[in-house]
């Protein structure tokens, strides 16, 4: 049996790591929570907030795009990389983690936790 080599990332947050350490639709306390909303399907969601996810094939496609994306936003990979020291932390936006991740020294949730 290979390994299952899936990417995931938020659909509504900005969490993403591998399919290995999603949550589902059944078992996350958020989904636990609103019965009327869960059927009896098990989805990936989020670990952190619950949320739905997308995924690519492999983490080397999303570190891939996130590479090129960084090419015209500088600084957009360390803060990928600053985030996945932090999980499963995921932000609503990204506006959010942005505004976290250039704000950490003054943060007392990260300002002893980054390098």
């Amino acid at each position: 049996m290979s390994e299952d080599t899936r990417f995931c990332y938020g659909v509504n947050c900005t969490w993403f790591g591998p399919i290995q350490e999603v949550s589902n639709t059944q078992d996350h306390p958020y989904w636990k929570a609103q019965p009327k909303r869960t059927s009896t399907f098990r989805m990936p969601c989020c670990p952190n907030c619950g949320g739905m996810l997308m995924e690519n094939p492999t983490a080397q496609e999303f570190w891939a795009g996130s590479e090129e994306w960084d090419k015209a936003h500088p600084g957009y990979l360390d803060m990928l990389r600053w985030q996945r020291q932090h999980k499963p932390i995921c932000f609503r936006t990204m506006e959010v983690l942005k505004s976290t991740y250039e704000n950490r020294d003054r943060d007392p949730r990260f300002r002893l936790r980054h390098g």
